[in-house]
């Protein structure tokens, strides 16, 4: 009968399975660091003290073995390693956290930049573009105006031949 009431208070003490992280957000928008002030990181510490000291002070059972005493003290000792092992967790999880917003932030002005880059190179592409089509237009007018002059200049080099045949 010991055993079960000593099993089942072992149980109890036992904390639910932490769950992972929650699942990331699709936008960079929608990131937020939340940094664990050390009143918050006392209090925990203050909630995990006070839950060791509560079981510390339960009555404790006498299996005949004396055992009783080193199983809750190893059990409030395993709550406080726990406590401390969650804080640090945390802890890295708030750096992880801060470095990913910093990297995120970085890569949001990349992407700016890049923007504003294409942009302007868009606006001077499409600059270009006009003039080389107004290169183009003026080329088909010189053409056009060579063969002209072409047409106006064959009569007249066969007047000046006509002329240089006649002089000798």
């Amino acid at each position: 009968m010991a055993q079960e009431v000593e099993t089942e208070a072992g149980q109890a003490l036992i904390p639910p399975s932490i769950q992972g992280p929650p699942p990331l957000q699709e936008s960079a928008q929608e990131v937020e660091v939340h940094s664990i002030s050390s009143d918050d990181t006392s209090r925990a510490k203050k909630v995990a003290d006070a839950e060791a000291a509560s079981t510390e002070e339960q009555p404790t059972l006498n299996s005949g073995k004396g055992s009783s005493v080193l199983v809750w003290s190893t059990k409030v000792e395993d709550l406080r390693l726990r406590c401390a092992d969650m804080m640090a967790e945390a802890a890295t999880a708030q750096e992880q956290a801060a470095s990913l917003a910093a990297r995120i932030k970085e890569l949001e002005e990349e992407l700016t930049w890049q923007k504003d880059l294409l942009a302007n190179a868009n606006k001077l592409l499409l600059a270009q573009s006009a003039e080389v089509e107004d290169l183009r237009l003026r080329c088909a007018n010189m053409t056009a105006e060579v063969v002209m002059a072409q047409e106006q200049a064959a009569p007249l080099a066969a007047q000046i031949k006509e002329l240089e045949e006649e002089l000798t």
